[in-house]
């Protein structure tokens, strides 16, 4: 019994159908981005700037000329005025005439302090270096107290207050010093100092190495700088 081919009907399209095909539609067409797409590029603009009829002027902290008018406190005022009469050429320079006046006067400095320049305009001079004679101490006044004040000190104290000092006063574009020595002393000095005064670090060592070589003691002294030898 043979039966009849009837091909199938395409369902035909209904209002519910034709929407539900259109939401899915929209939703394919707002959720897919292609990956080729390049972004737009921003504008660009153009600052025009007036042409400059004034080079750049930079505020510099260089060195004052030494023969330019003086101002208080540079170089050029204090060599004129008087204040720092002497000079050297150095630090270096001025700490070897420092020595040489220690072994001469039968005295001994000490370095107080080295006082900058703290003026935030003024840049006239750069620091101040301070040396006091060693008895008059650099810190301040001594916390000790005698246990027995009513006995009679052999030796009496070291530090009476002595007004003597060097100031050295440094200046920008320059390695000269210029100086202020006040020379006066409220005690002996020389030989009647001597007492006070502590043997310099590199006689020491020297005293060290020549002893331990066997050397006799009165050889070392005797080898010792005249300074030294006054001590001992």
């Amino acid at each position: 019994m043979f039966r009849a081919y009837i091909p199938p009907t395409e369902p035909r399209d209904t209002a519910e159908s034709t929407g539900c095909r259109n939401r899915a539609a929209s939703r394919v067409s707002h959720s897919y981005i292609p990956q080729n797409t390049v972004p737009p590029e921003p504008p660009v603009f153009s600052l025009a700037l007036p042409p400059a009829t004034s080079p750049l002027v930079v505020q510099s902290f260089a060195a004052p000329p030494l023969t330019s008018t003086s101002q208080c406190g540079s170089y050029q005022h204090d060599l004129d005025s008087g204040e720092y009469p002497l000079s050297w050429a150095s630090l270096t320079e001025m700490e070897a005439w420092l020595r040489k006046e220690e072994d001469s006067e039968g005295i001994s400095f000490l370095g107080k302090e080295a006082e900058p320049n703290r003026g935030k305009k003024d840049h006239q001079w750069i620091m101040k270096h301070i040396w006091v004679c060693a008895r008059m101490g650099t810190g301040g006044k001594s916390k000790y107290v005698l246990k027995c004040p009513e006995r009679q000190r052999t030796i009496p104290n070291k530090r009476v207050n002595c007004p003597c000092r060097i100031v050295g006063k440094t200046y920008p574009g320059t390695t000269m010093i210029l100086g202020r020595y006040t020379k006066d002393h409220s005690h002996p000095i020389s030989s009647e100092n001597l007492i006070f005064n502590c043997v310099p670090p590199d006689v020491r060592h020297q005293i060290e190495q020549d002893l331990c070589a066997g050397i006799q003691p009165h050889v070392v002294v005797n080898n010792l700088p005249s300074c030294a030898q006054q001590i001992f």
